[in-house]
């Protein structure tokens, strides 16, 4: 399975849990913030969803938190990769909590 593939199948996946669970992108970038991706905004849920913007292993473990539970469920990746399930990876935890908004 190429890079594609995988951007758009974790792509379809958060668009579809943001959407179950009625939560706007703002939402989601709000719950992220709080979950330690200090710097998730609406615009950076937005260029993930759409496609131009590439997922970082780390930014999917944090959105795994936001949803509470592990993206690759349903995208074949099982096995392949890390369990995404679990806390936010502490390259955002540098952000002064000043920048949380709540």
């Amino acid at each position: 399975m190429s890079a594609y593939d995988f951007d758009r199948q974790y792509r379809e996946r958060i668009r579809a849990l943001r959407e179950e669970r009625g939560w706007t992108q703002e939402e989601v970038a709000n719950r992220a913030q709080r979950a330690g991706w200090f710097n998730c905004r609406m615009q950076t849920v937005q260029l993930l969803e759409a496609g131009p913007r590439r997922f970082r292993l780390d930014e999917l473990r944090c959105l795994s938190t936001v949803f509470e539970t592990d993206l690759r469920a349903g995208t074949g990746f099982h096995g392949r990769h890390v369990i995404l399930k679990g806390a936010c990876a502490k390259a955002h935890a540098t952000a002064p909590p000043g920048n949380v908004e709540s």
